[in-house]
């Protein structure tokens, strides 16, 4: 059965409504969650059944979900089904990477910016000629190099961080714009390739790490430190560090004015109390504002509470009390709206779910998005030039964009507890991890993103599991 609830946040609805007006567009989406790597919370278990919890964010209590009962907004486990297996995924330009349970990485996909520059974002130590013609090609996972006791990851664009457990942040890949945070003053940034982890320069430990820019934004990451407090480093265009360290100069790791913050991405961050603050790029501030620049200065946006799971890269999208709300840019329908306008306030985007369902995380991201429900089940919108919508071989690629989010086909049955979606010069792979440590990818492998050793130009909408031993 499905459900066509119009509203089942009708006082939060109605707040939108007001402060929208027609900006607000109720359309039918249906619902699949998804988060990116470092959305909600990834929790693990080992064999022994011993659970983990990789992202240290304090947890966000929520009111009940819907009028069909209460909800639980924790992220579920996994449990590994053999051996060592994948607790958690991240997906930068081209290329994707699974945390394992027993601390290491492995990555898979381009080790270059557009098989041109070299940038080491798979983290061999040196260049990848596995299964490729050539330098820059490696079709097959493989360990990053000198790294153990990984507790979290994010990557976007060229670049990849993890958080380690004694509270350092590394990084590799691409430094053209500081994304490596090597040093606090002066910044260090340089067009080298760098393929081994090295440790970012922060002011205290840190609890988890986001790489929130991509290619076509100010490419930067932030750590939230144990304080709670936030160091960002990278490129400041349109104060996207949070800090008034120079309209577009490279800075290195240095102090926003957040804190009591669980994580961040792109200009946004999340507090402890379930709060969204925004600041920089103008159309991702999600609130109202009379500024002719972007400001640095963060401010909260008073009509989403209760947030307990969000993510942002061209667009933005939140989760409220089991709803889904976007707003930014809308190129190739990545806003599940239905239709292709910006949105400059949070929409309220409806759903058709199984009754007890509800939207729990969500992956934003250029030319489109993926959201994962309670129920495991996933769905995405936006392009599907190469079958990134995952619409199986009965679907194929006869549509080539989705409007509204569509049910990812071909998971075996099997529940997903994270979703991410890589996306470059046309390109573009979704991965699900799946409840028991498998991780299966669809969509673009002109790169070799789907892991399975091989590259080819033909659309793949239906999910490949990827040999991560």
């Amino acid at each position: 059965m499905i459900d066509t609830r119009k509203t089942t946040r009708s006082a939060l609805a109605l707040g939108l409504a007001c402060t929208l007006g027609p900006a607000v567009v109720m359309v039918a989406c249906t619902d699949d969650g998804a988060p990116r790597a470092g959305d909600a919370e990834t929790t693990t278990r080992d064999e022994a059944g011993t659970a983990t919890s990789p992202d240290a964010a304090p947890a966000v209590d929520v009111p009940d979900a819907s009028d069909d009962g209460s909800w639980d907004a924790a992220t579920p486990l996994v449990v590994c089904k053999t051996g060592v297996c994948a607790v958690e995924l991240a997906a930068g330009a081209e290329h994707l990477c699974a945390r394992m349970s027993d601390g290491t990485v492995r990555c898979w996909g381009l080790d270059s910016q557009y098989s041109q520059r070299f940038t080491g974002s798979l983290g061999r130590g040196g260049a990848s000629i596995d299964g490729g013609p050539g330098p820059g090609l490696a079709f097959a996972p493989a360990p990053v190099v000198d790294l153990t006791g990984v507790i979290q990851i994010s990557a976007r664009g060229y670049t990849s961080c993890v958080t380690l457990e004694d509270g350092s942040v590394r990084c590799w890949g691409s430094n053209q714009n500081g994304e490596l945070g090597l040093a606090r003053d002066p910044a260090v940034f340089d067009d080298d390739g760098h393929p081994t982890p090295s440790i970012v320069a922060l002011g205290g430990k840190a609890r988890r790490v986001d790489v929130t820019g991509s290619a076509w934004r100010a490419p930067h990451a932030c750590a939230v430190l144990e304080s709670g407090d936030v160091e960002c480093w990278g490129m400041n265009t349109d104060m996207a560090l949070g800090r008034d360290a120079g309209e577009g100069k490279i800075v290195g790791p240095g102090k926003t004015g957040l804190s009591h913050v669980v994580r961040t991405a792109a200009s946004i961050a999340m507090t402890e109390d379930g709060k969204l603050w925004s600041w920089g790029t103008p159309y991702l501030l999600g609130r109202p504002t009379s500024l002719a620049s972007a400001s640095p200065v963060a401010a909260p946006i008073a009509t989403l509470p209760s947030v307990t799971g969000f993510d942002a890269d061209d667009n933005a999208c939140a989760v409220v009390d089991g709803e889904l709300y976007c707003w930014g840019r809308n190129n190739g329908y990545s806003l599940g709206t239905g239709d292709s306008r910006w949105r400059t306030l949070p929409s309220f985007i409806p759903t058709m779910r199984a009754p007890g369902a509800h939207v729990q995380q969500i992956y934003t991201g250029r030319d489109g998005a993926c959201i994962r429900l309670t129920d495991g089940a996933l769905q995405c919108c936006g392009s599907n030039g190469l079958g990134e919508l995952g619409l199986g071989v009965d679907g194929g690629i006869a549509l080539k964009q989705a409007s509204k989010f569509t049910a990812v086909t071909g998971l075996e049955g099997r529940k997903a507890v994270q979703v991410v979606r890589s996306y470059a010069n046309g390109n573009a792979t979704a991965c699900a991890l799946l409840e028991d440590g498998t991780v299966m990818c669809w969509g673009s492998n002109r790169s070799g993103q789907l892991g399975t050793g091989t590259s080819d130009a033909a659309p793949h909408p239906t999910p490949v599991i990827v040999p991560l031993h």
